[in-house]
């Protein structure tokens, strides 16, 4: 069976966020879903589906990697974020992290419908988001405020 590697913060008590794996799976039931996040925590909510956290997901092998949905495409430091008891970068992981495992293990990674909630500052920050979403086999954003924030970044926009 195909296994998809679903990258999101569906380890905190956000009832929204818990949605994405649930949708996930209805929509596209045939396929084995895993669902990551920085933590393996369980949430409130006792209905949550189960997650596995991110440094367990690098050992993994997946078919295909699908980042989001959730406010999740920044590259700050966790401090300042629901993740700031673990050192650092939580949300990069999620998507800059997701892209690396797609990439090491030359599967497709798409993103589905994540947003940009800061904008993407600095040369180097610049660059690691255009690499990423450059090298997606498909980007699709949450809202045009996302959209826009992204196509500052992004060269190739087939």
């Amino acid at each position: 069976m195909i296994k998809i590697g679903h990258f999101g913060t569906f380890d905190v008590d956000n009832y929204g966020d818990l949605l994405f794996p649930y949708i996930a799976e209805y929509r596209l039931p045939k396929y084995d879903w895993e669902h990551i996040s920085p933590t393996n925590n369980t949430t409130v909510f006792k209905d949550s589906l189960p997650v596995v956290s991110f440094a367990e997901a690098m050992k993994k092998k997946y078919n295909a990697v699908v980042i989001g949905g959730g406010n999740i495409l920044h590259l700050n430091h966790n401090k300042n974020t629901v993740y700031s008891n673990i050192d650092g970068f939580a949300y990069a992981n999620l998507w800059v992290g997701a892209a690396k495992i797609a990439m090491e293990q030359n599967v497709p990674y798409i993103f589905n419908a994540p947003g940009v909630s800061k904008k993407i500052r600095g040369y180097f920050h610049e660059k690691i988001a255009q690499y990423t979403f450059e090298n997606s086999n498909y980007v699709a954003l949450r809202e045009k405020y996302s959209l826009d924030l992204a196509r500052r970044v992004i060269k190739n926009t087939r």
